[in-house]
């Protein structure tokens, strides 16, 4: 039979579960960041897919709407500083874009890089 401090304990916990008491992600990994926005670049210029840093390690989950239309990716640079506001890191890259038709074009964009629980990589 449960004592009254192991009911307790359990109704605490049970309501902390219910108020949405959640761990905090940690903070932002500055190198798992840029590392992880590199592979990303780097497997979208060599004709890859975002689903095949899903299957990598770690797991990297990237959107980036001109990939998934198909725009090839032709060189990329870095920007200026990356900026960390504790939780993810904002680092502008500029794209040389290359569209279906051959259109080539630059593009400056900034990605949102999180690294805590998940890698994830997107566009402001």
């Amino acid at each position: 039979m449960l004592g009254r401090h192991s009911v307790c304990l359990l109704l605490l916990l049970g309501s902390m579960f219910l108020i949405g008491c959640k761990p905090q992600a940690a903070p932002t990994n500055p190198n798992v960041a840029q590392q992880s926005l590199e592979t990303m670049l780097k497997t979208w210029k060599d004709g890859g897919k975002s689903a095949d840093l899903k299957s990598g390690q770690p797991e990297i989950i990237a959107v980036d709407d001109d990939w998934e239309s198909g725009v090839k990716l032709k060189s990329y640079r870095s920007v200026g500083d990356p900026f960390d506001d504790g939780k993810n890191l904002h680092c502008t890259v500029e794209l040389t874009l290359v569209t279906k038709a051959g259109r080539e074009y630059k593009r400056e964009i900034v990605y949102i890089v999180g690294t805590s629980p998940v890698i994830t990589i997107f566009r402001r």
